[in-house]
């Protein structure tokens, strides 16, 4: 059974297709007439991803058009402003033949909101409510905190990301809780289920859901491997979490007529054939595309986007494999000049003398004091100061996975591939780096580093002087 928000979006994405496909008729879809103009067919479309831009909502490298969708958070209404970069969302929408894409609904659920329990600064993990969450170059953080070294115990947060095949939530984004809110919530999927005594496990959390309200599930009940999210308000004398309510959200195992997308980490790997991403299960064919990558790349913990349809036995059979972006190259410094594209979203710009691509898969987040919401590629302008991960696909080229515009700074970094070895200097991503006397070397001498670095990614922060670094400090990085 269907939780009701769903059966109501797949009624009304179903009427939206027999309207634009069916039968022959003069129906008009996106003010096209199939009677006298160009019609315009429409499919349905169920995608979960980060949102890596505004302007309606990016998810996907899909542009959705927000005006007319049910946007919430944690089962509350909210506006477009509530949601941010690095957040992962469900969007339930249509996408017709133009290529024009609305939503219908934009759901966004934290994994986990409660208060840190501990923290490892070696491993940069810290848990909350039994959740390992690992901070990577892939995390945001809001306004409020200032990286990984602003954590600390008993701080409240939220947290949004994706599952890694050990169970670990690798944060997309970290959020400081507003003060005074002490609810917890997790969300997680069901193991070691005892109905007798009402209790269940996520991860190493213990949940007791004796007094829990129970939505949206089947006539079935609980069961194990359940996607659920849990709401409580404490943690008992046993350490367990005292829920107050249950609900269902692995509504998209339903099979239908629509299109499914979901980008994550793979969790399970039994074959190409056979694995989970985001802990739903897929399966690839003959006639399977691939983006970035090939059958033989995929593996545990690797990050891609599967696109495909829901076969009767619940399983994504992919029409296309997308190898998300790394952050294997970044740098950060001034910017030299910017070229937007048409729709201001994407183009290129130039950063120590590094041409960085940026595309609508491209998570771009304003960090600087103006804190536009619909931040674009074309509010970028010369000599502001912005951060920037990605993959380097040349010498002085990098495509962008993400794209920080930050308050003015003097330091400058670049993180890439050692080339043009010569002490005392070298290249990194085809940015001259040069080091003296004055230079902290990480964990091994000057000499060591020049014997050993080629070829090896390095991280090189300093002083940057006509698109060249006065490195400060070197490290090595893969």
């Amino acid at each position: 059974m269907l939780p009701t928000r769903f059966r109501l979006w797949l009624a009304t994405a179903a009427g939206i297709l027999l309207a634009a496909c069916g039968g022959g008729g003069s129906s008009t879809t996106g003010g096209a007439s199939s009677g006298g103009g160009t019609a315009t067919t429409q499919r349905a479309v169920v995608t979960s991803g980060v949102i890596t831009g505004f302007g309606s909502v990016y998810v996907n490298g899909i542009h959705f058009e927000t005006s007319g969708a049910e946007i919430s958070k944690d089962g509350q209404r909210i506006s477009q402003s509530g949601l941010r970069v690095g957040q992962v969302v469900h969007v339930n929408g249509t996408i017709d033949s133009s290529g024009r894409a609305v939503a219908l609904s934009v759901r966004q659920d934290d994994d986990v909101e409660g208060p840190i329990a501990s923290i490892d600064a070696t491993a940069q993990t810290f848990v909350v409510l039994g959740q390992t969450i690992r901070v990577t170059t892939e995390t945001s953080f809001d306004s409020s905190l200032a990286g990984f070294t602003a954590l600390t115990v008993g701080l409240q947060v939220e947290v949004s990301g994706l599952k890694n095949a050990s169970g670990d939530i690798v944060a997309t984004r970290i959020e400081k809780r507003s003060a005074g809110v002490t609810s917890l919530e997790v969300m997680g999927k069901v193991a070691s289920l005892d109905t007798t005594n009402k209790k269940f496990n996520i991860g190493s959390l213990v949940v007791n859901y004796t007094g829990a309200t129970l939505r949206d599930f089947p006539a079935t009940g609980l069961t194990n491997d359940q996607i659920v999210e849990v709401k409580g308000s404490s943690i008992n004398a046993a350490g367990e979490l005292v829920a107050t309510s249950l609900e269902l959200r692995n509504f998209e195992s339903h099979e239908g007529a629509f299109e499914r997308e979901v980008e994550g980490l793979v969790t399970r790997y039994a074959s190409a054939t056979d694995f989970d991403v985001a802990g739903r299960k897929v399966t690839i064919t003959a006639s399977t595309r691939y983006e970035g990558g090939t059958a033989a790349d995929i593996a545990l913990n690797v990050k891609l986007e599967a696109e495909g349809t829901i076969d009767a036995n619940g399983v994504l059979v992919a029409v296309k494999i997308e190898f998300k972006r790394g952050n294997s190259a970044g740098l950060a410094g001034l910017v030299d000049n910017v070229t937007a594209d048409s729709s201001g979203l994407g183009g290129t710009l130039t950063v120590l003398g590094v041409t960085v691509t940026v595309d609508n898969t491209t998570r771009i987040e304003d960090k600087s004091d103006a804190r536009i919401e619909m931040f674009r590629l074309s509010n970028v302008q010369a000599g502001d100061y912005v951060e920037i991960r990605g993959t380097e696909t040349g010498v002085l080229k990098l495509t962008a996975s993400r794209l920080e515009r930050q308050r003015p700074d003097s330091r400058s970094w670049v993180r890439g591939t050692v080339r043009d070895l010569a002490s005392p200097n070298f290249t990194a991503l085809g940015v001259p780096v040069t080091t003296s006397s004055s230079t902290q070397f990480d964990e091994i001498s000057s000499t060591d580093f020049f014997t050993k670095a080629a070829g090896r990614v390095v991280k090189a922060r300093g002083t940057e002087t006509a698109n060249q670094i006065a490195a400060t400090r070197v490290e090595f990085e893969d």
